[in-house]
């Protein structure tokens, strides 16, 4: 078999996604199928859409070729056939392939959360990015496994989703073992190892792409950065690296192996970097680090902190005892003291260090509790533990995120451990299993969580809030479950879900809304719009703890007191056509959609402060408005008639 052979034919393929639709069992078929495409964006050889596949009831991507030209629709086929042929949790995964009138294409799942490079400018700690990046090294060597290299990878096509769930994704320039040969290089400057200019492309080219993440992930600035684009091509042909900002000395060898300028000296496979990074983890010397005698005690002391400790203590004594017999008294005791003082230090200081990182993970697990984001909570519980082991409070926090979950038996467990069991158990005679919470009726829910509010006035909305996100209720037992428990609590509107439970809306009497119950709800949207009797202040110390809160309709409310909104971090906002004299108060807010329409303002140039803005949409008659021009240069202006 020759290498033409080997390469993938586009009429094959073809007549194969064909088929494929033709086959009996498929419940939908074309439009039928799948809601109308959205541009989402372009690259490489191919077409990015978003589409809402009805048959699933989920959003996707969907692929096709940029064009119909033989080499687009060659480079297409072979892409999708790559990634269809690779299944990995840490893959970009591929839903289907087939074809319509716009040719073949390719689904594939819709990726939440920011890039790498996004996620890495919250400076996230570093046990967080070495979990994330052994992620990465994970899904490159199931692909070298599968005998495919990914020749582009960079902090762009890596995903991480808010729940910490990392896809290597763009495939576009990836190849098999068996077709590097003549293949060109389509990596991006920086990432790019040095041989791979020459043509010479190998798997080793990924290793030393991981190298250059590492040392991004370990700095938090890439490894050519602040030069411009040709100074980068040049630095990164030529393979020179400076590591200094890496300060931990077993860190900076593992990545100085993995950007070797010479392949021959860089690991060998993605393994061997993850055993180095073992070896890191266990506190134990790197072959590449040669560490000296200094080096490998400081590890000794990583590893064994408490019997080092008391060997150093008798040792530094027996030192002091020997040398009273040779010096003075007191020029012995000075050193001793010294001595002492130094070791002293240098202890506490490594206790400090791991005790504030625990620390931190610890209060930010109990922030992200009270804010009713308990997938998040349980994951900082996780990483502080491992951090420092446990606590009573953590023990504590451990059994209410088990309460919540309707883990009972773990919950009480953990009660036990943290001594507060009579604290809690109220609780245990009330709550059922989650086995039997989901054969509830809406009735029984929501007089579980009346029962709840009696025994905890308040914190119980947090239960509102575990119960609505449960995955296996859709968007209609969501809604019958809320407008349930509203009805208990005297709300005589009603409530609307939508959007898989991240839209809510509000009509009726505002007035009486409890709004409180908003805190524990992971919603995106919500909307007041025409609710009737809505107060000025509608409570906006709840609708600031929603979180994840995006978008916020107020149109044909009372509200009128924008401050109330400062620091809120919604991204899209509608406001109720009334007066607002101090507009500048939105300033404070990431906002970048605002809707004013008929709204009575006098000037539009507090919104050209708000740096996110994207889209502003106003009246006709509110173009006469100062700051209107300089607005419409700088981002897009709607008018609405």
């Amino acid at each position: 078999m020759n290498e033409k052979n080997l390469k993938p034919n586009p009429a094959i393929l073809m007549e194969e996604f064909e088929e494929a639709l033709n086959e009996k069992g498929h419940a939908f078929e074309g439009e039928q199928r799948f809601s109308p495409a959205e541009y989402l964006t372009e690259g490489g050889c191919k077409k990015l859409f978003i589409l809402t596949d009805h048959w699933t009831e989920r959003e996707i991507v969907k692929a096709v070729p940029k064009n119909n030209s033989p080499e687009t629709v060659e480079q297409f086929t072979y892409e999708s056939q790559l990634l269809a042929s690779l299944e990995h949790p840490n893959i970009l995964p591929a839903y289907d392939v087939g074809s319509d009138n716009d040719g073949p294409f390719i689904l594939m799942k819709l990726m939440e959360g920011d890039n790498l490079r996004g996620f890495l400018d919250y400076d996230p700690p570093l046990s967080l990015k070495l979990k994330i990046f052994e992620k990465i090294c994970d899904a490159i060597a199931y692909c070298h496994q599968k005998e495919i290299v990914h020749l582009d990878l960079k902090p762009e096509n890596i995903q991480v989703s808010p729940y910490f769930e990392v896809t290597v994704c763009d495939w576009g320039s990836a190849r098999r073992f068996s077709d590097l040969t003549g293949s060109e290089l389509g990596a991006t400057p920086g990432y790019i190892a040095p041989e791979a200019f020459k043509g010479e492309l190998s798997a080793s080219c990924d290793i030393y792409a991981l190298g250059a993440l590492f040392y991004e992930m370990l700095s938090g600035r890439p490894l050519f950065n602040g030069q411009s684009s040709s100074a980068i091509l040049k630095t990164n042909r030529a393979g020179l690296v400076k590591l200094s900002k890496i300060k931990d000395p077993s860190l900076r060898a593992i990545c100085q192996k993995a950007l070797n300028k010479e392949r021959k000296n860089r690991f060998r496979s993605v393994e061997e970097f993850q055993e180095r990074l073992n070896l890191y983890y266990q506190k134990l010397p790197i072959p590449e680090e040669k560490a000296g005698v200094f080096r490998k005690c400081d590890l000794l002391i990583q590893r064994r902190p408490m019997a080092v400790g008391v060997s150093t203590i008798l040792l530094t004594f027996i030192t002091i005892i020997s040398l009273i017999f040779a010096m003075t008294f007191n020029q012995q005791k000075n050193k001793a003291e010294k001595l002492m003082n130094q070791y002293q230090e240098e202890r506490d200081k490594r206790v400090s260090l791991s005790l504030d990182n625990s620390s931190m993970l610890h209060n930010q697990a109990w922030q992200a509790y009270n804010g009713g984001l308990i997938d998040e909570a349980s994951e900082l519980l996780k990483l502080s533990i491992s951090s420092s082991g446990y606590t009573k409070k953590k023990y504590e926090l451990e059994g209410l995120i088990n309460l919540l979950q309707f883990k009972l038996g773990h919950a009480k467990e953990a009660f036990q451990k943290a001594e507060v069991g009579n604290s809690y158990q109220p609780y245990f005679s009330l709550l059922p299993e989650r086995s039997e919470l989901l054969k509830y009726s809406i009735k029984d829910l929501s007089s579980l969580v009346m029962k709840i509010r009696k025994t905890d006035s308040y914190f119980y909305h947090h239960f509102i809030g575990s119960i609505f996100t449960i995955v296996e209720f859709d968007d209609n037992k969501k809604e019958a479950f809320l407008n349930a428990v509203c009805k208990a609590l005297n709300f005589s509107g009603k409530l609307s879900v939508t959007e898989n439970g991240k839209c809510l809306e509000i009509s009726g009497n505002a007035e009486t809304f409890p709004t409180y119950i908003l805190r524990a709800l992971r919603i995106k949207r919500l909307v007041f719009k025409n609710c009737k009797n809505m107060p000025n202040d509608i409570r906006t110390k709840e609708i600031n703890d929603c979180v994840e809160l995006e978008e916020l309709d107020l149109r044909g409310t009372g509200f009128n007191h924008l401050y109330l909104l400062k620091n809120n971090n919604i991204k899209r906002l509608h406001l109720p056509e009334r007066k607002f004299d101090r507009i500048d108060h939105l300033q404070s807010m990431p906002l970048e959609e605002v809707s004013i329409v008929n709204v009575k303002i006098k000037t539009l140039k507090p919104f050209l402060q708000i740096r996110t803005l994207k889209t502003l949409t106003i009246s006709e008659a509110m173009k006469k408005l100062s700051g209107y021009k300089e607005l419409a240069e700088k981002i897009t202006v709607k008018i609405e008639k």
